[in-house]
């Protein structure tokens, strides 16, 4: 996450297009809703999403990131979530 102004910025990411989607932000003490960047800086973040494996119709499923800015901001990424097969 790139935060080009001149203050710390806080975040929310969620993931779209799959019911009962669990997101956690791997090895941070903190939680995709409050994704902290400071000033001028790129933030990176691993995140881990989970789905009860009764929920999934196939292998790969499309979904959205969307990540939205405590101003309202907000973007939106395309991805594939992949399960076992």
């Amino acid at each position: 996450i790139i935060n080009k102004q001149h203050q710390e910025r806080t975040f929310s990411l969620s993931m779209e297009g799959r019911p009962g989607v669990g997101l956690s932000v791997v090895g941070a003490d903190t939680n995709p809703e409050a994704l902290v960047v400071d000033p001028d800086s790129l933030a990176s973040f691993r995140v881990f999403a989970t789905v009860p494996a009764g929920a999934l119709e196939s292998s790969a499923t499309d979904v959205s990131f969307r990540l939205v800015g405590q101003d309202g901001a907000e973007t939106t990424n395309d991805s594939v979530f992949r399960g076992p097969e």
